[in-house]
This record gives structure tokens, sequence and C-alpha cells, in this order.
């Protein structure tokens, strides 16, 4: 059983449900990067929807700390799948 620290987990507005449940390379997957549901949406709302980092924030339903945390955590998992040939799966909130 795990226990779980701090304050509870605040719950995210989501906008679209991912069209694709995991991406992956053409050769074998070097291993696997799992992207949460609002990593994903962070995602969408800072690079597709080009909003600024307080209008996401509002969005999601979240402090701008939470956000920027969320965003920047989904760039690093994204960036390292596509440099080391990872499969990229999207799943629900952490």
């Amino acid at each position: 059983m795990r226990i779980r620290l701090g304050r509870p987990k605040k719950e995210r507005n989501l906008a679209v449900a991912p069209k694709a449940e995991k991406f992956s390379p053409d050769c074998a997957p070097a291993g696997i990067v799992r992207i949460s549901a609002d990593e994903l949406e962070a995602l969408r709302l800072a690079d597709l929807e080009k909003l600024t980092q307080e209008e996401c924030a509002e969005k999601m339903g979240i402090s701008r700390r939470t956000y920027w945390n969320t965003l920047k955590n989904a760039r690093e998992k994204i960036a390292g799948a596509l440099i080391f040939g990872k499969e990229i799966r999207i799943g629900g909130a952490d």
C-alpha cells in the first residue's frame, strides 16, 4: 500500500481526450514513456493553442506553478522519447 504525503491532488479540467493511446517508433522501442492526460492537456494548451501560462492554468483549474511543473515534465518526457526512440503511452491523470 502506497501512502501519499502532502495535499490531495486537485482535479484538473481536460478539454480534449487523446485520439491515440500510444505512439511507437518504427524500430523496436528502447523503452516506454508514460504521459498522463493532464500532461498532454498542458502541452496542447501551451504549444497548440498558444495560450499564456496564466490562461492555461486557469483553463485546467490549477495554479500557475502546478501548471508549469506539469508542462515541464511533459516536455522532458516527450524529448527523451524522441531522442532515445522510446514508445509514448498516454494514460489517465497521475
